[in-house]
């Protein structure tokens, strides 16, 4: 549960900033000019090293639909996405290493120049399965290292499907 709360929080909160790693680059925030993608889409800088908790087959797939979802005023600091997770079940395993965990929750989109916000529901059914994590250098730095650190629980997700709230009654 903790995993997919947490990769959820990282693929889906966008706040015009690069990530920060260190104390100072946490003060001195710079501004996201995001990554372009295969469609043509951008996507921010954060969200495209958060996919690194996706499968490989399913990795493209998602990156596609969220560059759909990050309005381009991301891009200039004009609007921020917080992913607020309201309910959030139990891990019910499927299968051998595999689960599903139950998601409701919403998209806070935020304009900054009047504090006006949008909600967007947020409510999936997120498959997870179990990886051998991987085994990276220790002295390893940059994008080698963000992604070590995303994929060391030995978890990843290989399916997100859109929840049916009318079963949950």
């Amino acid at each position: 549960s903790r995993f997919v709360s947490q990769s959820l929080h990282a693929l889906l909160t966008w706040d015009g900033a690069l990530p920060a790693y260190s104390p100072e680059e946490q003060v001195n925030r710079k501004p996201d000019p995001g990554i372009e993608i295969a469609n043509g889409g951008r996507i921010a800088t954060a969200a495209w090293q958060a996919c690194f908790v996706l499968s490989e087959d399913f990795r493209e797939q998602f990156r596609t639909a969220l560059s759909k979802m990050t309005p381009p005023s991301v891009f200039n600091g004009s609007v921020k996405v917080i992913f607020i997770l309201t309910d959030l079940s139990e891990p019910v395993k499927i299968d051998e290493g595999k689960w599903k965990v139950r998601v409701v929750s919403y998209l806070n989109v935020l304009n900054t120049s009047d504090a006006m916000s949008q909600v967007i529901p947020f409510n999936k059914e997120v498959f997870v399965r179990s990886v051998e994590p991987p085994n990276y250098p220790l002295e390893a730095d940059g994008i080698v290292k963000a992604i070590h650190s995303i994929r060391a629980s030995g978890l990843e997700i290989y399916a997100i499907r859109d929840l049916d709230l009318e079963n949950l009654k």
